[in-house]
């Protein structure tokens, strides 16, 4: 059996307190600085918000990107929509912060379904089987148009969801925001303040 002498002893032992003092330190940057649920939260928004404010700023004033999306009853594309007001609502309707916010959408489409003028689509990549087990479930009143996720990507260049983006008559983007607005007080003010205010001022223009 070995018997380590005495020195090698307090060298091992001067090794392992080492190693318990970085492992410790190591533990605590990781537990208050770095992994944190909501440092994780706040660090992963904080870089979604910088990336969709470039986008955001990048994409407002320009024409749309050209786009074709169709469901089964229609098709929708950038020259069919010509001197419409556009109102493009990225979600999943599986996810709960877009099926919160479809109370408003509801409301926002009553309000302008009988405009001629306008138009709203509600995107998303979910399957048809999803979208058609769901549409009786959440009482949609607006057509869903299913995308692929490339495409997706490519029409809303922010990559946040939910996103609304309002296209003018021309086919220039008026209005981009994305994000979820919790609380509910939140989401009422922003689809009645911004949105609808947003589509009434396109719809009054020539």
């Amino acid at each position: 059996l070995f018997r380590p002498t005495r020195q090698v002893a307090t060298i091992l032992k001067i090794i392992i307190m080492r190693y318990l003092f970085i492992c410790t330190i190591l533990f605590l940057h990781y537990k208050s600085n770095c992994q944190t649920p909501g440092n994780l939260q706040r660090s992963y928004f904080d870089s979604c918000k910088k990336v969709y404010n470039k986008e955001r700023k990048e994409s407002v004033g320009k024409p749309f990107k050209p786009f074709s999306i169709s469901n089964t009853s229609s098709v929708l594309s950038s020259a069919s929509l010509s001197g419409k007001v556009v109102y493009l609502f990225f979600g999943s309707l599986a996810e709960r912060y877009c099926q919160k916010v479809i109370p408003y959408l509801n409301q926002v489409y009553s309000k302008f379904r009988n405009d001629s003028n306008f138009i709203f689509a509600f995107l998303t990549t979910d399957s048809l089987p999803k979208i058609n087990s769901l549409k009786k479930e959440l009482n949609l009143e607006f057509d869903i148009y299913p995308i692929s996720l490339p495409e997706s990507f490519t029409l809303n260049v922010s990559h946040v969801q939910p996103a609304n983006i309002i296209l003018d008559k021309s086919g220039i983007t008026r209005f981009y925001e994305c994000g979820d607005w919790a609380p509910d007080g939140n989401r009422r003010r922003f689809f009645k303040n911004k949105v609808t205010k947003m589509i009434t001022r396109q719809l009054q223009r020539g």
